[in-house]
């Protein structure tokens, strides 16, 4: 075989070693080395483009130096088969650039004997029970019926107290009555009979009464008029049973009803100047038989609410039995008498 042929076998299998060679993986470099110049290859021939086969995965290899490319001992040519084309041989691959790994540090030493004295907490968990605390839901102050205007009636008890004007009279036989003061203190209850309009009273009061007055009496006969002054003093426990009724719109109640009265204390004190000499007669009436221990009266009233606690009461009691029995002595007669009030009072309702 001549040296033309040895020549162009040599090429050929040169550049099948070329193309058959697997591309270098590349590998890391460190920054101070990547910085450092690198000797420049001598530039070759642009070669026909071929068809390169797919990358792999590349996996990350250890840090090494730069692959180098071994030089191909140069051939004995002819001068005409060197000015024929040669392949040139593929540029190698540039490296994938590669993060520079971090600079070494400084190692800091520690001295023991400067430490601070390390503190210990100690914790303690305990466990947290939830209470849950509601308020209790208060009573309304204003109930929807008097949002409305109307004013319902309610059950109460309370206490009353009445001052007012006491009277003795028998017109029949007296043409003026015996008049003086009495006051009364008791418990009251009222029981509604229906929301609004009607209710009933009951109370049972203490009563103490004076009265008192003077008779003039004209003997004809001796032609001389003697002055008698009558004197009462009683005591007594009035039961009242009243009907109240009222607009469903109002706090003004009307009452009506009656009054029982048991006795149980009647002072009657006599006293008079006769011939110029000056008599006193004191009487109990109780014991003599002459009081009756039961009384009853008609009452007639008005109560006005000014809250729900407080109420203005005006009564005027008119007495329909005779108190006394059996007690005439042709000049002093006590027989027919009854008695009558006009009293004022106030209630406090405390239920």
């Amino acid at each position: 075989m001549n040296i033309k042929m040895k020549s162009i076998v040599t090429v050929l299998a040169l550049s099948a070693l070329a193309f058959a060679a697997e591309p270098a993986a590349p590998t890391a470099v460190r920054a101070a080395d990547a910085a450092a110049p690198v000797a420049a290859t001598p530039a070759a021939e642009p070669a026909a483009p071929a068809a390169a086969p797919a990358p792999e995965a590349q996996a990350p290899a250890a840090p090494a130096e730069e692959a180098s490319v071994e030089p191909v001992a140069p051939t004995a040519v002819r001068a005409a088969d060197a000015a024929a084309p040669v392949a040139a041989a593929p540029a190698p691959a540039e490296p994938a650039p590669v993060a520079a790994a971090p600079a070494p540090s400084q190692q800091r030493r520690v001295d023991v004997d400067t430490l601070q004295p390390a503190v210990v907490y100690r914790t303690t968990t305990v466990p947290v029970k939830t209470v849950y605390v509601a308020e209790k839901p208060g009573e309304d102050t204003v109930t929807l019926d008097e949002l409305r205007g109307l004013v319902p009636l309610r059950f109460n008890v309370g206490v009353q107290g009445f001052l007012g004007g006491y009277f003795l009279n028998d017109y029949a036989y007296y043409d003026n009555s015996f008049d003086d003061f009495t006051w009364r203190l008791g418990l009251a209850a009222l029981l509604p009979l229906n929301k609004f309009s009607v209710a009933m009273k009951v109370a049972v009061l203490y009563e103490q009464s004076l009265a008192g007055g003077t008779l003039h009496y004209d003997n004809r006969s001796t032609r001389t008029t003697t002055v008698y002054n009558l004197d009462f003093k009683q005591r007594k426990i009035d039961v009242p049973v009243l009907f109240s009724f009222k607009a469903p719109y109002s706090s003004l109640m009307f009452d009506l009803g009656l009054q029982a009265s048991v006795a149980f204390y009647d002072k009657f004190k006599l006293s008079y100047t006769e011939d110029g000499k000056k008599h006193s007669e004191r009487i109990d009436m109780l014991d003599e038989g002459y009081r009756k221990k039961m009384g009853w009266d008609l009452v007639f009233g008005i109560e006005y609410w000014a809250n729900k606690h407080i109420a203005l009461d005006i009564r005027f009691d008119v007495g329909f039995t005779d108190l006394y029995d059996s007690f005439d002595d042709d000049v002093i007669k006590l027989s027919d008498l009854s008695s009558s009030a006009f009293v004022i009072g106030l209630s406090y309702y405390f239920l």
